[in-house]
């Protein structure tokens, strides 16, 4: 019994039983649709921080801005669900989390405890990845709350730029991005004061709020991506220049094709 216990809660093993366990929680999110569900996402989220400090373990002092990201992508999952009427959409959605947080957990796992089957760049790729699809949630999820229940706007944008800062800063650390920490800095509060903009602006834009959403999330992808170039010195303008060309078609497809009010 006790080698059992003890490898069920290998950090191997561990890395895959908290995505399953969360595809779990978030069914049950779907399918009780009662006053339980409260109780479904906070036992999660308490689960997800056991968890995920279990497998960083000692590191938890330099990775803990990391472990507040997984947390908060979940609560941002929930939140926005609620929003969603599609099945279709909230599995999709539940789909793309569960992938993230299951590579994004191994990845880090690799990189403390087996650096031998760590592929380098690959923890700073789904950690791009899961802010991604969190700020995509969670913006999307404030203009729905201030169109619906009319919540105060300002409570909004504190939220979102405290988000942003912890997200570009883990980023940041990820990337050990730590010769000029002065000039990072700089780059994280552009970075975040263009974003806070274009979610100020976008709440008079005639366009569905999750659309919004999904337009603000590539900005910021964009945006992070090319200073994470410059500022880890690997720059390439070629590379950039299609990057861009890239989320800038898609930006434009995705407004071509939105639904406008």
């Amino acid at each position: 019994m006790k080698k059992l216990l003890l490898r069920i809660f290998n950090r191997r093993y561990l890395t895959i039983l908290l995505p399953i366990f969360f595809l779990l929680s978030a069914w049950l999110f779907f399918v009780l649709n009662t006053p339980v569900n409260l109780i479904i996402v906070l036992l999660t989220i308490i689960v997800f921080f056991v968890t995920i400090y279990s497998i960083v373990g000692k590191h938890i002092i330099h990775y803990w801005p990391l472990c507040l990201l997984f947390i908060l992508g979940i609560g941002s999952f929930f939140l926005f669900s609620l929003f969603l009427f599609s099945w279709l959409a909230k599995l999709t959605l539940l789909l793309v989390f569960f992938l993230l947080i299951m590579v994004g957990l191994g990845n880090l796992e690799h990189l403390l405890w087996r650096p031998r089957f760590y592929q380098i760049g690959s923890l700073e790729q789904s950690i791009n990845l899961l802010i991604f699809i969190t700020l995509f949630c969670l913006t999307s999820s404030f203009y729905a709350l201030n169109i619906f229940l009319n919540f105060p706007w300002l409570f909004f944008i504190i939220g979102l730029a405290g988000y942003l800062l912890l997200a570009n800063f883990t980023v940041n650390q990820v990337n050990q991005i730590s010769k000029n920490k002065k000039k990072s800095l700089y780059y994280i509060i552009i970075i975040d004061l263009i974003i806070l903009e274009f979610f100020i602006v976008g709440r008079y834009l005639p366009i569905v709020y999750y659309t919004i959403g999904l337009l603000l999330s590539f900005s910021w992808y964009l945006l992070t991506t090319i200073s994470q170039d410059y500022l880890i010195e690997q720059f390439n303008f070629k590379l950039v220049k299609r990057r861009t060309i890239v989320i800038l078609v898609i930006m434009l497809l995705i407004l071509l094709t939105a639904r406008w009010k």
